[in-house]
């Protein structure tokens, strides 16, 4: 059985999630993406650098 706690973070059904990105890139703290891939509703600037200061290649359309 897993020891591993996990958090969950609710919203509004009519709030976007974009403004969570960066919570979303804390995935856990072994874990270190290398690539972040979403829709064209994460692709702010600030989410892009978001990505690069973790070390990913922010993967978002514009």
């Amino acid at each position: 059985m897993s020891t591993a706690s996990h958090r969950l973070r609710l919203t509004g059904g009519e709030k976007a999630d974009a403004p969570h990105f960066s919570i979303l890139l804390g995935l856990g703290p072994d874990i270190d993406p290398r690539a972040v891939i979403g829709d064209k509703g994460y692709a702010s600037k600030a989410n892009r650098q978001a990505a690069r200061d973790r070390g990913a290649i922010p993967v978002l359309p514009a």
